[in-house]
């Protein structure tokens, strides 16, 4: 896909002023980490299969359910380049998705790679998928927050990568969802493993 097309994808799928995007009936939960930490458990908006790069509008910032692509990605994976209505998929399949936002020469991505890499592994999975998480670059992520963790129906967001924030938020939501396997996704969609 050109990065043209993505752009013009990912714009339509939420605020393009990088507000955060939350519904009047979300709880808002403040994890008092180092990072002004939030846990948002938005309702649950659907879960229907569109046509790959269809514009779609999500009702939270970052999208936690809702229409989602058919094909999704690799588990265990670091993406720059991840249409969100992909990883919609793969949090439909019980995954979590660490993204961040920053700017060129961001050390987020390996930090969050990391953590990601120290998770217990899914007892869901068979070899070599170790875990139902992806590490993803995200530049529509709210304005306050460069980090995210997100889940079926559940997001957490903050200034920084908490460790202990992200494990703890993994461990309590991986594997919570309508489709429960660990079958990998699509190589075509790129992805290096961390």
């Amino acid at each position: 896909m050109n990065s043209r097309l993505l752009t013009v994808t990912m714009l339509a799928a939420c605020s393009s002023d990088g507000a955060q995007v939350k519904p009047a009936d979300a709880s808002d939960i403040p994890t008092g980490d180092p990072c002004n930490g939030h846990i948002i458990k938005a309702p649950i908006t659907g879960a229907q299969h569109v046509a790959q790069n269809t514009p779609i509008e999500w009702s939270t910032n970052p999208p936690t359910s809702g229409e989602h692509y058919p094909v999704w990605a690799k588990w265990d994976r670091q993406f720059t380049t991840l249409p969100r209505g992909n990883w919609v998929h793969n949090l439909e399949h019980g995954g979590v998705v660490f993204a961040y936002r920053c700017d060129a020469g961001c050390e987020t991505a390996a930090t969050l790679a990391r953590i990601a890499n120290a998770l217990p592994d899914d007892p869901a999975c068979v070899a070599p998928i170790r875990h139902r998480v992806q590490v993803v670059l995200d530049p529509l992520l709210p304005n306050d927050g460069d980090v995210a963790a997100v889940a079926w129906g559940t997001y957490y967001l903050g200034t920084c990568a908490d460790e202990a924030s992200l494990a703890a938020f993994y461990t309590a939501r991986f594997g919570r969802a309508p489709e429960m396997f660990c079958t990998d996704g699509s190589s075509a969609l790129g992805g290096d493993p961390f």
